[in-house]
């Protein structure tokens, strides 16, 4: 039962958040404002009735404390503080923000605590966290495998398109149902970050998941999303690089042997990039010189808008998650806005300054408890393996995409599953380093 009312309260927070990645325009125009306020009350009760009713719940150690303080915190700036965002926008005549967008900003950034605080500890007793998982990763390529097929059957004049024009430095520049081809590439590397896992913890359909990922990181690079790309190259260098390192039947002199097979591999490849006119090589050194640095000078202009912005006010307690967008849009011209410069193109940067100081310091204990639990892993679980390179390949992403900062809508639901169930039920859902992979 808990199993359920679990999957049903992650599914709803989700659904409430879904709009915000499938349209642009207010979500009031897709469905009325009454009927999300519904699910809001219906995300609430179950959140009440699992917490009085989960037997651990009575004894709030130290991580609760700070999931349910980072609850509070984003249900207070968005109560206390919205009448002076307000204030501050509409005194120059900039952008009008409305009930709803608070709405929108304040159920989003409470999402992430609901989202955490449910998979940490209403899963400790009574819920069956391996179907609960298998769920949400079947789900999510359900989903994907979905989301693809929609692509190639509305869009796949632009895959044709790409195929024939691929020496003229195109894209595939997929729009439909995702509204943005970086998050359709984002979508892709969460993909590849479930087939990875598939592959390390099941013995069986490997193959599968190993062609599965190779044709997601085909799609990806068609794509020439810098962001993406960088992130799935590392997702692999790390992976492989720990699997040569953590497999307790290589010996030590193979193991050295495999690494340095490895690097001259990766060398090797770098090498030919930079010196051989390959069509494919002109597009990948393309994408890492004169792209790059389009991109970096970009970025920086907007990084740079955004300290002058977190310097100027709302310092301690930020701006809101998803308003700091609008002052970002009109730090650029004050008496216009400005779309273009609607994204902070840094996850990191866009943290410190929706959340401010204090809300950046709570995220910042959350992440770093986080990092202790899983190198309490590394040595004992193989599930060690893809969560690094998850991580790290996630991080880099963080670096140059603000879209991708939590996502608690339904594809922010199922990473942040494959994120966090493994740390907290490790047993249940990885075999032991021991044990061996046969």
């Amino acid at each position: 039962m808990k199993t359920i009312l679990l999957i049903t309260f992650l599914l709803t927070i989700g659904i409430i958040n879904l709009e915000i990645v499938l349209s642009p325009d207010p979500f009031v125009r897709l469905f009325p404002m009454t009927f999300y306020l519904l699910l809001v009350g219906f995300v609430v009760f179950i959140f009440i009735y699992l917490f009085i009713f989960n037997k651990k719940s009575s004894r709030l150690d130290y991580i609760q404390k700070l999931f349910l303080l980072m609850l509070l915190y984003a249900i207070l700036t968005t109560v206390i503080f919205p009448n002076s965002i307000i204030f501050n926008l509409n005194i120059f005549n900039q952008v009008s923000i409305s009930n709803v967008q608070f709405f929108q900003s304040g159920f989003y950034a409470a999402s992430i605590p609901l989202i955490f605080y449910s998979l940490f500890y209403f899963t400790k007793e009574d819920v069956n966290v391996n179907y609960l998982f298998y769920f949400f990763v079947s789900g999510y390529l359900f989903y994907l495998f979905g989301l693809v097929s929609y692509s190639l059957f509305f869009e796949f004049d632009k895959y044709l398109f790409l195929i024939n024009t691929f020496s003229e430095f195109n894209r595939l520049d997929i729009s439909s149902f995702t509204t943005n081809p970086n998050i359709y590439s984002f979508n892709l590397t969460i993909g590849v970050y479930v087939l990875g896992f598939l592959w390390t913890t099941h013995k069986k359909f490997r193959l599968l998941y190993f062609f599965g990922a190779i044709f997601l990181f085909s799609i990806i690079f068609l794509t020439f999303s810098k962001t993406a790309i960088l992130s799935m190259v590392a997702y692999v260098l790390i992976y492989v690089m720990l699997y040569i390192l953590l497999t307790p039947k290589l010996k030590s002199k193979t193991r050295k042997i495999a690494l340095f097979a490895f690097a001259v591999f990766v060398i090797i490849n770098l090498f030919s990039i930079f010196n051989f006119d390959n069509i494919l090589f002109l597009r990948v050194r393309f994408l890492l010189t004169e792209s790059t640095e389009i991109s970096y000078l970009g970025r920086l202009e907007i990084w740079r808008n955004a300290l002058l912005m977190f310097r100027s006010g709302h310092l301690f307690f930020g701006y809101g998650f998803g308003l700091s967008n609008f002052f970002l849009a009109t730090s650029f011209s004050p008496l216009d806005y400005n779309e273009t410069y609607l994204n902070f193109h840094n996850g990191f940067l866009e943290i410190l300054v929706s959340y401010g100081l204090i809300g950046t310091l709570l995220l910042t204990i959350a992440h770093w408890e986080y990092f202790k639990a899983l190198i309490n892993l590394t040595k004992r679980y193989w599930i060690a393996i893809p969560m690094w390179a998850l991580i790290i390949s996630f991080a880099i992403q963080m670096m140059f995409e603000d879209r991708i900062l939590f996502r608690p809508d339904l594809s922010g639901i199922f990473f942040m599953t494959i994120l966090i169930l493994p740390i907290v039920k490790p047993a249940i859902l990885s075999k032991k380093i021991s044990d061996h992979i046969k």
